[in-house]
């Protein structure tokens, strides 16, 4: 943009060009008022945004979860342990996939476990006294069980436990469950 001083511009040019002017400086302030309407609905919106954002973020908490605490309290001696089993449907119970598993100590034929960070839902357990300690629940050749089991409930069938006799519900609060064998 050139400068020139007012002997070089002729009147008409001034006039024709003092509208311009008008106009560009109408239309600059038109731009100005766009501009500061647009920053605020820019703020308005990233307000808006982050709020959402931090609602989600807060709807995400940590599920509520449970403790299961089992004890056995008649086995018949201290030797070996208990082991215990937790199942969250009858498909896993019945297919032997565990859900979570837990091994106690034995102290006066009691041992106590439990079972953390439980989500609301079905679930049932199972537990044998492993007395030789060999990880395994052991069986005569016709297929009677040589050492003590049990279950939630606290069923007693011929046979081995069932979901549907066993199961119980995680629901608000803590449970503390009794197997006697």
């Amino acid at each position: 943009m050139k400068i020139y001083n007012s002997s070089h511009i002729n009147n008409n040019w001034v006039i024709k060009n003092s509208a311009y002017a008008t106009k560009l400086s109408l239309l600059s302030c038109i731009i100005k008022t766009i501009n500061s309407k647009t920053k605020i609905m820019i703020r308005f919106i990233l307000f808006i945004s982050f709020y959402l954002l931090t609602l989600i973020g807060f709807s995400q908490t940590k599920e509520q979860t449970y403790k299961i605490t089992e004890t056995v309290v008649n086995a018949v001696n201290d030797k070996g342990t208990i082991h215990f089993s937790l199942y969250d449907s009858e498909e896993n119970f019945n297919s032997r996939t565990v859900t979570a598993k837990a091994t106690g100590a034995l102290q006066d034929g009691v041992s106590v476990v439990a079972f953390t960070d439980v989500k609301p839902g079905v679930y049932a357990i199972i537990c044998f006294h492993d007395a030789n300690d060999n990880g395994k629940m052991d069986f005569e050749p016709t297929g009677m069980p040589l050492e003590d089991y049990g279950a939630s409930n606290n069923i007693q069938s011929f046979g081995p436990p069932q979901f549907t006799d066993a199961k119980f519900e995680v629901n608000n609060t803590n449970l503390a469950f009794s197997i006697k064998f």
